[in-house]
């Protein structure tokens, strides 16, 4: 069953676990492409080593613990007509269903995501392959009848582990 989620999201506040299919205009196909934001300001990721403690002696070493991954929070605009909010809201409900109050298996919701860092002139320095990525939270902007056509979405994303594939600075 997770298999059927790997390229095809349902829009939030359709039904996932029935009979999706039917319904055409519900789904969100090829995510790979759907989901591409653009965000004014990200901290790249960086694993944070804590300390273990052995005592030896009248002596304490000190060894890194395993390492871990803070979450991240990016706001992103969601233009009128790019429809950025359903496609979020449709990987939130992978993790979480708020109409059958039911957490969903990780194989489900985690995903690998990618993050590119550009020049002003759209060629890209450095890009992080973000593994067992899911989102944890999507907050937005409010609505203003005198709003530009756009609202900000603020997502907090959480991962497992993150590389970085490509250093172009040099």
């Amino acid at each position: 069953e997770d298999g059927v989620f790997n390229d095809t999201l349902v829009r939030s506040g359709y039904d996932i676990d029935g009979d999706y299919t039917d319904n055409q205009d519900a789904l969100i196909t090829h995510v790979s492409n759907r989901i591409r934001l653009s965000s004014d300001k990200i901290t790249p990721p960086h694993p944070q080593l804590s300390s273990i403690d052995i005592k030896r002696g009248n002596s304490t070493v000190k060894y890194a613990d395993a390492p871990t991954w803070p979450e991240n929070s990016l706001t992103f605009r969601d233009f009128v007509g790019i429809d950025a909010k359903s496609s979020l809201m449709a990987w939130f409900a992978l993790a979480y269903d708020p109409a059958t109050d039911k957490i969903h298996s990780a194989s489900r919701y985690k995903k690998k995501a990618y993050l590119t860092e550009y020049k002003p002139d759209h060629t890209p320095i450095r890009t992080w392959t973000l593994y067992g990525c899911w989102i944890g939270n999507i907050t937005e902007s409010p609505l203003e009848i005198d709003g530009s056509g756009s609202r900000e979405l603020t997502v907090t994303l959480y991962y497992d582990r993150a590389k970085q594939e490509m250093d172009l600075t040099e």
